[in-house]
């Protein structure tokens, strides 16, 4: 399969590799030998650009499926929470209710139990 290369400037290729997703040290390093390069070398650095502009695609396609599944992940969390928080509260009633009808249960004995002995 033949590769179709397209002639490009210093200018532009200069410019492609100030916007590219590669290191800053790299940059600094490749802009200064861009004058010097042939069209293999040349062909090389938009090979470079482009997989680095890929790789910084995936990393952001990546974090937002991180971000998601967290969210996601969040919610499910609060719910199950929002549930036991539910059941102890319901389980808590329940006992404080259950005291409190032995206490007047006590409370009526001891009345009764005075009425009697009147």
């Amino acid at each position: 399969m033949n590769k179709t290369t397209t002639q490009i400037t210093d200018e532009e290729l200069t410019a492609k590799l100030k916007e590219s997703h590669l290191a800053s040290s790299e940059k600094e390093t490749l802009e200064p030998l861009i004058p010097h390069m042939d069209d293999s070398e040349r062909e090389a650095l938009m090979g470079l650009i482009e997989e680095a502009s890929d790789i910084k695609n995936k990393q952001e396609a990546g974090e937002a499926k991180y971000q998601e599944a967290l969210r996601a992940l969040n919610q499910e969390y609060e719910e199950k929470m929002n549930t036991v928080i539910k059941e102890e509260m319901k389980n808590a009633r329940k006992q404080f209710e259950a005291k409190e009808q032995a206490e007047e249960g006590k409370e009526l004995e001891e009345i009764e139990s005075e009425l009697s002995n009147m």
